[in-house]
């Protein structure tokens, strides 16, 4: 008789499997783009860029987080990203309005607001001022 009575409890965590399965494979998208120029991934939709001082030096490790400024809000794939090496940076997201900030020690931190558009990439460079001796 107990085993009934489980039924339903088995029937919804299969639902709520099935569910978070599906939620994961609408983020899988592609990360290619014929009109992007340089190293990095290639996206097909949302922000490249590159983060610079004032000075025109690269910015390595500048911490960019995107908000989304939609309602409902846009998924963002993931929390934060990292500039590279060059000061450069890839993020596929998708349409909408957002605000992307940049910051890192050191340095002011920069926001500036974005709409992708669908199958846009959208060039969002940065210039941080930053005190005397930032790399």
């Amino acid at each position: 008789m107990n085993r009934i009575k489980q039924w339903p409890s088995y029937f919804i965590a299969l639902m709520l499997f099935d569910l978070a399965v599906f939620a994961c494979e609408i983020e899988n998208r592609p990360v290619r783009s014929r009109e992007q120029v340089g190293p990095g991934p290639y996206i097909q939709e949302g922000v490249v860029g590159r983060v610079t001082t004032s000075d025109d030096r690269s910015v390595k490790g500048a911490f960019i987080q995107p908000k989304s400024l939609d309602y409902p809000r846009q998924p963002i794939p993931e929390i934060s990203i990292l500039s590279d090496g060059d000061g450069r940076y890839a993020w596929p997201l998708f349409p909408g309005k957002y605000e992307i900030s940049v910051s890192v020690e050191g340095c002011q931190r920069v926001v500036k607001h974005v709409v992708v558009e669908t199958g846009q990439v959208v060039k969002v460079d940065f210039t941080l001022q930053c005190v005397t001796g930032h790399n």
